[in-house]
Parts: C-alpha cells; sequence; structure tokens
C-alpha cells in the first residue's frame, strides 16, 4: 500500500485532481469520480509509480488522463446515450442572485470552452485552473512543449473571441 507521505501529497492535490479529472470526463462529475478512485488505486497500490522525472503532481495528473482515457473508451462501448448527469444549482433549492449570477457567469465560460479542441482546453484548464506551467501541463498531456504552447495561445486567442461574440450575441 501506498506510504502516509503518497497519501498525504494526494490529499493535498485532492481539489485540483478532482478539477482535472471533471475536465477529462466531459464535466461528468461521476465518472470523474470512479476515474479518480481508479487513479488513487493505482498510485496507492503501486501499479503507477512515481519515477520522480516530473513533480508529483504532474505525473499524478499524467495519472488521472490516462485512466480517464481508459475508462471512457470502456463506457463507450457499452452505452448507448449520455444523459446530462450533472443536476443543475437552479433545481436543487433557492440561491442568491450572486450565486446565481457566479453559475451564470461559469455556465458561459464552460460553453465557450466546450467550443474549444479538447487539447486547447486541456491546456488551458491545466494552466488556469491547476496553475501548471505549460511545462508541466505539456508532460501531463504527453505533448511537446512548443505544442502546448501553441495550444494555449490559440485556446486564449480563441476564448476572448467566443466570449466577446457571446456579449455581442446578448445585447
Amino acid at each position: 500500500m501506498g506510504s502516509d507521505s503518497t497519501k498525504d501529497q494526494l490529499a493535498q492535490l485532492h481539489d485540483g485532481a478532482f478539477g482535472w479529472a471533471m475536465v477529462c470526463c466531459g464535466r461528468d462529475r461521476d465518472l470523474a469520480s470512479d476515474v479518480l478512485q481508479q487513479s488513487y488505486c493505482r498510485i496507492l497500490n503501486g501499479d503507477a509509480s512515481f519515477g520522480g522525472r516530473s513533480e508529483f503532481s504532474t505525473w499524478v495528473f499524467g495519472v488521472i488522463r490516462f485512466v480517464a482515457l481508459e475508462e471512457t473508451r470502456r463506457q463507450q462501448k457499452h452505452r448507448q446515450s449520455m444523459g446530462d448527469l450533472e443536476t443543475s444549482l437552479h433545481d436543487s433549492g433557492r440561491f442568491d442572485d450572486a450565486e446565481i449570477e457566479h453559475r451564470e457567469l461559469s455556465d458561459q465560460l464552460w460553453a465557450a470552452m466546450e467550443q474549444l479542441s479538447d487539447r486547447q482546453r486541456e491546456v488551458l484548464h491545466l494552466v488556469f485552473y491547476e496553475e501548471l506551467t505549460i511545462e508541466q501541463a505539456a508532460e501531463v498531456l504527453e505533448i511537446t512543449v512548443g505544442s502546448a504552447r501553441q495550444h494555449y495561445q490559440r485556446g486564449k486567442e480563441s476564448l476572448r473571441r467566443i466570449l466577446a461574440a457571446s456579449r455581442e450575441f446578448e445585447r
């Protein structure tokens, strides 16, 4: 079983790891939870071993990505259709205006992010939300640093255009 040090490191990374699992799983909360649990099991059981060639967090995000790809492929073979599994905050109770506005902005940002290529979305998430460097994001995604930089730049430019267009549409 994994050492206490490994468990402590995983505990410190948990919020970011769950956010990354959500991205890797198309915001499917149940699938992201399963992927994260499988990833932790592989790490703690020694099925995935940290070689020290990168930072621990970078390696963990790589394991999560690999497990998510495996799980997604497995589920696609057995699933005929997939409904929206995320429960809307609006349907679950009363919220003040600030919470509703925050959720709406979050939904708008995610809708814009969904219009990006998978790779652009992954790089932007790792850099902005997980606070990895572009170099670390490249390592997680197993692409060159140059490619990661290109996806990062193009993703930011596309996101800027998409959000500007949506604001114009709302006026």
